[in-house]
């Protein structure tokens, strides 16, 4: 495999681990992951995943969008009336007041025909900014894709052509919806789609709770935070040039398992989980749950006794030692759970040696469980000294079945052969579901 294409596999196997982060999550915040590499600080190029799942997420709520509205209650708003005779529901509280007054009334609730409502008016104008937002975009990403099409564009082709393709779905959902003869009718003469208007619309539909609408109101107010942005999309294009360029690949190996233990941690917890990821962090809550935090490439210093412990050389006191980096630390509050370290290399050797530094961690950290993560498709400069040898063919074992667990009474040791992929090939595998059993024993 050429270095060029080797950045293309690790580049879109990590994306396709953070796209379904953001797809199975509802998104708090979003930032792009940052690696120092050689004194650099360079932001991983995932915007576009951000994007897609936005356009997914429009897309899914558009296709129940118009189901609702092809129900009889779409243009119907609900009033209360005082009169003579009952004609619809009784109002009961406010009949009582005016028979209490003596007045010979009766209050109930009556259904009628609207298209003024704040409801459809919200409608109309989020569709409306809607389409010009995925016309712009798709406009903007032809100029992306046709502009360079053997060059800075070529890393990010197969995301940027799946975003397209899932911008233009949207787009004929959104012209089938404002084809409706319902749709067409609702005025906004005099009103532009604008952040302002939008947002102060969804507040008046939310607290007005009208059935149907409510999840409208939010969608539009998630939209105003979390946009289609091509912009976002441009940046990421050109930050793939400076990355083949400046970034070894093992960096980029580092936040694919970052990236796949952040969704393997959401799917272990199986409840509903809410996501912030930050430049060195993905925090997740779940409902009336604790909050856990996967550390990518920082200390916790801390936690760490030899950070925290003195140094004493030629009897004089002085100085600390840092504290240890894992690749990825597992965080419950504030107490770590677990380690893993990450190896691209073709070294049996390294990666035998390589569990050293996991029991470091375990020692430095007082922790009970790490994990070893390797791609065992790179491997295959055998090792010379005997212990090395004796732990290949271990690894070769591993590498068969999905992975391995070394443990005893007190640790845990995993083995973990994962190798970069697409998710659906990635989610099948058995090393896939080693790293979800290893989070729910830990988390247990």
């Amino acid at each position: 495999m050429s270095p060029s294409e080797e950045f293309i596999v690790l580049t879109e196997s990590l994306l396709d681990s953070l796209y379904v982060l953001l797809s199975i999550s509802r998104v708090e915040s979003f930032t792009p992951t940052v690696v120092k590499c050689r004194g650099q600080r360079l932001a991983v190029p995932s915007n576009v995943a951000m994007m897609l799942k936005v356009a997914t997420q429009l897309s899914n709520f558009i296709s129940a969008l118009r189901r609702i509205l092809l129900s009889p209650a779409r243009m119907l708003e609900e009033e209360v009336v005082i009169g003579r005779e009952v004609r619809g529901s009784l109002h009961l509280p406010l009949t009582t007041q005016l028979r209490g007054r003596g007045l010979q009334l009766v209050a109930y609730r009556r259904r009628r025909l609207t298209l003024s409502s704040p409801e459809n008016i919200l409608l109309k104008l989020f569709l409306r900014r809607l389409l010009a937002d995925t016309e712009l975009v798709l406009r903007d990403l032809e100029s992306i894709r046709s502009g360079e099409p053997e060059g800075r564009g070529l890393v990010l082709s197969r995301f940027l052509h799946r975003l397209e393709g899932q911008l233009d779905h949207l787009r004929r959902k959104l012209k089938s919806i404002e084809s409706l003869p319902f749709v067409r009718e609702i005025s906004t003469k005099g009103l532009e789609p604008s952040d302002q208007a939008l947002f102060k619309l969804s507040r008046v539909v939310l607290r007005r709770g009208a059935r149907g609408y409510r999840r409208l109101a939010a969608l539009v107010q998630g939209y105003l935070r979390e946009r289609l942005d091509v912009e976002l999309v441009s940046n990421d294009v050109e930050r793939c040039q400076h990355l083949a360029v400046v970034i070894k690949p093992y960096k980029l190996y580092e936040v694919f398992t970052y990236y796949t233990t952040a969704v393997a941690l959401v799917e272990a917890l199986g409840l509903p989980a809410s996501v912030a990821v930050s430049r060195s962090a993905i925090r997740v809550r779940v409902p009336r749950g604790a909050r856990y935090t996967l550390l990518y490439d920082e200390p916790i210093p801390e936690r760490s006794w030899l950070h925290l412990g003195k140094v004493r050389v030629n009897e004089v006191k002085g100085g600390r030692v840092p504290p240890g980096r894992p690749d990825v630390t597992l965080l419950l509050e504030t107490e770590p759970l677990l380690v893993l370290d990450a190896k691209y290399t073709e070294s049996f050797e390294y990666i035998s040696q390589s569990r050293y530094k996991i029991l470091g961690y375990l020692n430095e950290y007082s922790l009970s469980v790490g994990a070893l993560v390797y791609d065992p498709d790179r491997l295959s400069r055998e090792p010379v000294d005997e212990e090395d040898v004796e732990f290949s063919s271990l690894l070769w074992e591993a590498n068969r079945h999905g992975g391995a667990v070394l443990e005893d009474a007190d640790r845990r040791i995993y083995l973990i052969p994962l190798r970069p992929a697409s998710w659906s090939e990635l989610s099948r595998t058995r090393t896939y579901a080693l790293v979800i059993d290893m989070i729910r024993e830990t988390l247990s």
